[in-house]
């Protein structure tokens, strides 16, 4: 075998960048194809992409003069400051053999030039002698890996193609991503719901991504067979298990700065620290399963799905506080930690379907047993590996529709999608839930404050029109996107929450198929409440009000060869 020459240079990528933008747009470039043989498939691609942030306001002291959040307030605290300056190289391997068997590798390197490890604070937190969440003041290993520079291994999965009389079984092994169901941006409702670790940090950096791009691959064995010309059978085995990816306390989207899973501590006061604990998570191998039936006759023009699915959750409750028994009723916190749920059911049923120029798509599905909005507190005398848990039901609906050209634009596309989410009964540490009218609901307290309510809907939409050959070789965009918490607060993780706008809007340029340019603006709307944020932690809202001073503005640049 040997490697086809391409009039791409190879050259090394790491931590590349965007001066190189002018060398590569002067010729143009392909993948690499390994080998003649006809009956192989061999195939090598790469995307470098740059990106340069930079934040559209300063701090609002209302949030940022809080020890819960000025370490990622103040990492870049001006007006104009660079979030981010981030390189970043995704390879991608592919191998197969006549279409019978092969497999597939790929996986990402970055640097981002605008972070270093020190963890910035509040100067008027620190003149009272607050610390910061981390030893030392510096990142730890762990942040310091996702948000300063670092590697990771993706796809990793070996497939074969197995002939069983008049049928193909077609069987994957390894490290891959697959989901079910028809969401496009809500999966915290969905029927995907925990099928993968979700990277929450990717959805906050750019809002409005489709859900299928947030998902990170989990290890399994996926097979699937037709069991008539219009009937298929899929079934799932996990063997490996992984948490959301959040984003990190003290970098600049950080929810809480002594969250989730790169922070050492909590100062609570000056000179006291609660620090983080050990993580109650799921076994690797803990029995999660699932099985899928989707049915595709001709006279309905469409796919009809049915999935069961046993799952552990990615989502954690977080954090949970532990206390020492011995000092009650005084309520001395000892540690914190995460915990996840075990054991959920989950049943579904999906449509989708062409309705003229409409493509529209439905699913319901009900959890059993899953986790539910709870208070930060361990039940006295438990090590807090559960907080309360529940059945729900959800409802997703969507219609995707193609742009007619019009004296505006070319063509294009817009999709919207609703999603609705009910408490059917609280069945496990009822007084951990923080529901309106239940124990973990501080008294006075209601959804704004964070409360969780019976029922919620959100609502996400986007706009993207087109304009072809602009220029020679040039087509050019403008995505738009938003998601609002229509009504209520989820009463299941992350569920949403009523008054919440999250929003991007921009400009997107491709020459040749092969470059990307895109311009983008990003921002952040929750309901705050008592606006009065002392070292006493009295700043409340619902939901994550300490981003709304966090709205930025973003320049990628991204290349394929």
């Amino acid at each position: 075998m040997k490697i086809k020459p391409t009039n791409a240079s190879l050259a090394p990528l790491y931590g590349l960048p965007l001066v190189i933008t002018s060398a590569l747009l002067s010729q143009p470039v392909s993948a690499v194809e390994i080998g003649y043989n006809p009956d192989w498939m061999i195939r090598w691609d790469n995307t470098l992409r740059h990106i340069v942030g930079v934040r559209t306001q300063g701090v609002d002291d209302d949030i940022a003069y809080d020890p819960r959040f000025d370490e990622s307030e103040y990492k870049f605290g001006d007006s104009g400051d660079i979030v981010t300056n981030r390189s970043s190289l995704l390879s991608e391997f592919d191998l197969s053999y006549k279409g019978h068997f092969g497999a597939r590798v790929s996986g990402s390197v970055w640097k981002d030039f605008a972070y270093d490890d020190k963890v910035e604070a509040s100067p008027e937190l620190a003149a009272l002698g607050f610390g910061t969440s981390y030893d030392n003041d510096r990142y730890s290993h762990y942040t310091e890996r996702f948000y300063v520079e670092g590697a990771e291994l993706l796809d990793a999965f070996a497939f074969a193609n197995i002939p069983l009389g008049d049928r193909t079984l077609s069987l994957k092994v390894g490290q891959q991503t697959q989901y079910w169901g028809i969401s496009l941006f809500q999966g915290f409702h969905s029927i995907s719901y925990s099928q993968s670790p979700l990277n929450l940090g990717k959805s906050l950096a750019t809002p409005g991504s489709d859900l299928s791009e947030l998902f990170l691959p989990r290890e399994q064995v996926y097979m699937q067979i037709p069991l008539t010309q219009d009937l298929t059978l899929a079934a799932q085995y996990f063997y490996g298990w992984d948490s959301n990816r959040f984003p990190e306390g003290g970098t600049y989207l950080g929810f809480i700065d002594f969250m989730f899973n790169g922070p050492d501590q909590f100062e609570l006061a000056p000179g006291f620290a609660v620090r983080r604990g050990r993580n109650f998570e799921p076994e690797n191998n803990n029995n999660n399963h699932g099985v899928s039936l989707r049915w595709t006759p001709d006279f309905l023009a469409g796919t009809v799905g049915a999935y069961y699915r046993r799952m552990d959750e990615t989502q954690p409750w977080a954090p949970i506080i532990t206390l020492n028994p011995l000092a009650l009723p005084a309520l001395v916190p000892v540690s914190y930690h995460q915990a996840y749920n075990e054991g959920v059911d989950l049943a579904g049923l999906s449509i989708d379907k062409q309705i003229g120029d409409l493509s529209v798509g439905a699913e319901v599905s009900y959890r059993h047993n899953t986790a539910l909005n709870s208070a930060g507190f361990a039940i006295p005398g438990t090590d807090g590996s559960e907080g309360a848990m529940g059945d729900s039901f959800h409802m997703v609906i969507n219609a995707l529709a193609g742009l007619e050209p019009t004296f505006l634009y070319d063509t294009g596309s817009a999709a919207l999608e609703v999603a609705w989410g009910r408490l059917m009964d609280v069945t496990e540490n009822e007084e951990l839930y923080r529901g309106e009218g239940y124990g973990g609901c501080p008294e006075g307290d209601d959804k704004w404050d964070g409360c969780s309510t019976r029922d919620v809907i959100n609502v996400s939409g986007k706009f993207e029109p087109q304009w072809l050959q602009a220029a020679p070789g040039l087509d050019l965009s403008m995505p738009i996107s938003a998601t609002w918490g229509a009504y209520g607060t989820g009463a299941t993780l992350s569920g949403g929450f009523q008054g919440s706008v999250v929003y991007s809007a921009g400009v997107s340029a491709t020459l040749y198929r092969n470059y990307s340019f895109t311009l983008s603006y990003a921002g952040y709307e929750y309901r705050q409440k008592e606006a009065d944020a002392t070292p006493g932690y009295t700043s409340k809202g619902n939901g994550y009000y300490f981003l709304n001073d966090r709205d930025w503005v973003s320049l990628a640049f991204e290349a394929s060869f």
